[in-house]
């Protein structure tokens, strides 16, 4: 599942960049473009931020799942604590970014 939200979120988020940036014209930029240009880029920083966060903190999770069902390794409790704690910290993360 992890890895389909991923894909969906890369496809979504690309089509936003993608409709962000497709309109940009770089020549003889007036001051009011010079701000529409500074807030596509913090747009784009903040998709692929939450896209990497997203990304780096499911992973430790989806490796020790599949982990366990594909071979004898068997993890304690503490482990899959720390884990989810760090798949937490992804939506703490989130919300900071909506403030």
């Amino acid at each position: 599942m992890v890895v389909i939200s991923i894909a969906v979120m890369i496809g979504l988020y690309s089509r936003v960049v993608f409709t962000l940036w497709a309109r940009c014209n770089n020549d003889e930029l007036t001051n009011r473009q010079w701000g529409v240009l500074k807030v596509r880029k913090r747009v784009t920083l903040m998709i692929v931020t939450v896209s990497a966060i997203f990304g780096i903190t499911w992973l430790p999770d989806v490796i020790l799942h599949v982990l366990e069902q594909t071979t004898s390794l068997k993890f304690s409790p503490a482990i899959f604590a720390v884990v989810h704690t760090i798949i937490m910290f992804n939506s703490a993360v989130n919300h900071l970014h909506t403030r």
